[in-house]
């Protein structure tokens, strides 16, 4: 079986990571091939796929030359491989492959979030409205369209886009945990959240419970974005917030944690909770559908709390960390992960779905 996976860029992303997951999953027979549209710029991990032995080419075209350029580039490049799958993740590479024929039934697409929140929240209402109306129509026409979770699924479902659900995995060998260290108090509990720091992730929701109850455990925060220097400057008297930017070791500082918070307001099935799962650490999580998806396959593992009650219930769980803090948590967390979401368990799904469209014989 040969797959060519179409994609903007292997900029270092939750689709990005997944794309590696899965690629990584897959049988060593499968060739596989990755076209990407714009050249790489800074946080790529081109280098890790040529790792894999992957064959990685691009169109190194701007957004906006690839939107009237990239149709007939990438035709040719399809007729010369002639895969047996071609495979689109992204607004860009999913509206190029709708426009094409003949590729109908080779065609799969997986989708990572779900446009009407995701655009809106990132680009604005009018800009956010035009690119989600566009990338719905595109989805419509694809007849093996994935969605990374359930969630993802039933909310394309109600604007009438039928998608099959292989939920999210992780290369859990690189995210191992270190062996289980109780702590003696409370304030050696360490926090940690990761994410870009923009308006969907809601960081600043996790700062301000930090600040209005006083929380005096240390936090790390990684990850970089349009609101960083805003909350820096915002809580420069919490000397327990450490805003460490993008960093290549976040297994590392997860090691060094042990209980991850997330806020988000909308999310596919985020990488980063599964990730600090399987290094074994407890997550509180924000209310969201995405979230109850993990909670509910959990354990104990998972915490929710509301993003309804101006962060009291946030607050109530920072100030029992011990009771977030116990090594049954922490095996549940691992185990979570190894049974429902590891690169294995989504990788087979997708191998199945492939061989399942193209025959038995390829």
């Amino acid at each position: 079986m040969e797959i060519l996976y179409i994609v903007s860029t292997l900029k270092n992303s939750g689709p990005t990571n997944q794309l590696y997951s899965l690629i990584k999953g897959l049988p060593s027979s499968v060739v596989v091939n990755i076209l990407t549209l714009s050249g790489e710029e800074e946080l790529s991990r081109r280098e890790d796929f040529l790792k894999l032995g992957v064959s990685v080419s691009t169109l190194n075209l701007g957004r906006l030359e690839s939107l009237f350029l990239s149709k007939q580039r990438v035709k040719r490049i399809i007729e010369s491989i002639m895969p047996d799958i071609i495979h689109s993740q992204g607004i860009r590479a999913d509206i190029i492959l709708s426009k094409m024929k003949k590729i109908e039934d080779k065609w799969f697409s997986t989708s990572h979030n779900y446009p009407y929140e995701d655009y809106y929240m990132k680009f604005g209402v009018f800009k956010g409205r035009i690119m989600a109306a566009n990338h719905i129509r595109a989805l419509k026409k694809c007849k093996n369209l994935i969605s990374c979770s359930n969630t993802i699924q039933k909310k394309l479902m109600s604007v009438n886009v039928n998608s099959e659900s292989i939920q999210n995995g992780i290369v859990i060998s690189d995210f191992e945990a270190l062996p289980f260290k109780q702590k003696e108090k409370g304030k050696d509990v360490v926090f940690i959240t990761v994410g870009s720091l923009i308006a969907r992730k809601n960081a600043d929701f996790i700062f301000r419970a930090f600040d209005s109850y006083n929380i005096k455990n240390k936090l790390y925060v990684l990850g970089d974005g349009p609101e960083l220097e805003h909350l820096k400057c915002k809580y420069h008297h919490k000397e327990n917030i450490l805003f460490l930017g993008n960093v290549n070791d976040v297994d590392t500082y997860l090691n060094l944690s042990d209980v991850f918070i997330s806020s988000s307001l909308s999310e596919g099935l985020p990488n980063t909770v599964l990730e600090a799962l399987s290094c074994g650490k407890v997550a509180i999580l924000s209310d969201i559908e995405s979230h109850r998806e993990i909670f509910d396959v959990s354990g104990g593992s998972v915490h929710l709390f509301s993003l309804e009650d101006e962060g009291n219930s946030l607050g109530q769980l920072l100030l029992s960390p011990m009771k977030l803090h116990s090594q049954k948590q922490s095996l549940d967390a691992t185990n979570i992960v190894s049974k429902n979401f590891s690169s294995e368990v989504m990788a087979s799904k997708y191998y199945s779905r492939y061989k399942l469209k193209r025959g038995s014989n390829v």
